[in-house]
């Protein structure tokens, strides 16, 4: 998934928030660390708010605050206090105005939130989120997520843009909110279901086979009646699934970047620049990347190329000289080397539950 983690924010009803300035500068409240913390998680606000980021859904603001990132900037969060940074897991984070933070202290419920997201981290390992301004706003749509498995909504593709996270829900907890746009300009949603897998340290995008459809909404304004959707469409789906129910739209290609002193970009046939699932548009040397390529079961050729120099140095993948043949749901590993050579192999068919008892995280 591009990852992920990555990600806009056509956003999820869950939060709190607050905002001080004294001279242009966000003074510290409720003891939110606004300073850069050099570490692996980076969102970037691509908003004019003060946004207070939460990594929990609870709304126990002092322990469940991750911190704040100042309106039109970027800032990097340390989260190597987690127990498993080591090895790796993912979070789900929701961000709040700082304004709305003060002004819901008392019901932080309802408070609006400005975004959501699962975030991925581990040792060694950037990850970014970006909040994308196009999707907060007073317009917006309720979403309820009956999969057992957190929920991305993505614009235009099942590879596109990341506008909304939805937690998964349970047979006695029914995960549902709000989902905030800027403006009523309708928007072709693609709804799959975002797994990672502790095991084997891979993230996979999922659709239910048979059953995935896009969806055209149009936001309406918040002060009145919204629309209303449900993915999948019935809540017996929660007793429902099976491993072999699921399956991946994409092939996930791992980039390893060995040449020395460059930032290269990934690119189809010319296309925009691919994000990776860690929410990159850039590879540095050294570097190790996943890119999850939509295709189809039976394999489509994909004129893969890495870039440099602003796209001057474009270095073809290859498999046997020739374009490669992706199929869905299998991973491929490039190696990209110093002398300008790329070439690809496939690896295995992915088991996106193995090393799980069941088709869900427990």
């Amino acid at each position: 998934m591009k990852y992920f983690l990555l990600i806009s924010s056509l956003v999820l009803l869950y939060s709190c928030s607050s905002e001080e300035e004294n001279n242009n500068q966000v003074v510290e409240s409720d003891g939110i660390n606004w300073d850069d913390e050099n570490g692996t998680l980076e969102i970037v606000n691509n908003t004019n708010k003060d946004i207070v980021v939460f990594h929990s859904l609870r709304f126990n603001v002092q322990e469940n605050i991750l911190g704040g990132v100042k309106a039109l900037s970027a800032k990097t969060f340390d989260v190597s206090n987690n127990l498993d940074f080591d090895l790796g897991s993912d979070m789900f984070l929701r961000g709040v105005s700082l304004n709305e933070y003060e002004n819901n202290k008392t019901n932080p419920s309802a408070a609006k939130t400005e975004f959501t997201a699962m975030a991925l981290y581990k040792k060694g390992q950037k990850f970014r989120i970006a909040i994308n301004s196009d999707y907060t706003g007073d317009y917006g749509f309720i979403v309820t997520n009956y999969g057992q498995i957190g929920m991305e909504l993505r614009k235009n593709g099942m590879t596109g843009k990341r506008v909304a996270y939805l937690q998964r829900s349970f047979p006695n907890k029914i995960y549902t909110g709000t989902v905030y746009a800027a403006t009523p300009t309708p928007l072709v949603l693609y709804p799959v279901f975002v797994h990672y897998n502790f095991q084997a340290q891979t993230t996979s995008t999922l659709i239910i086979q048979n059953s995935f459809e896009p969806i055209t909404i149009s936001p309406h304004p918040v002060a009145s009646d919204i629309g209303s959707y449900s993915f999948p469409s019935s809540a017996t789906n929660l007793v429902e699934w099976k491993r072999d129910s699921l399956i991946s739209p994409v092939a996930y290609v791992k980039i390893k970047f060995n040449v020395e002193n460059q930032i290269g970009y990934v690119t189809i046939a010319d296309s925009d620049r691919l994000y990776s699932q860690n929410g990159y548009d850039t590879i540095n040397s050294g570097e190790l990347l996943v890119y999850e390529i939509e295709s189809t079961e039976e394999g489509t050729q994909k004129a893969l190329a890495i870039n440099m120099n602003d796209g001057s140095v474009q270095i073809p993948v290859l498999f046997e000289g020739e374009a490669p043949i992706l199929k869905n749901g299998y991973d491929y590993l490039v190696q990209v080397q110093s002398d300008y050579t790329a070439t690809i192999v496939e690896v295995e068919e992915r088991d996106p539950f193995v090393g799980y008892d069941c088709c869900i995280a427990p």
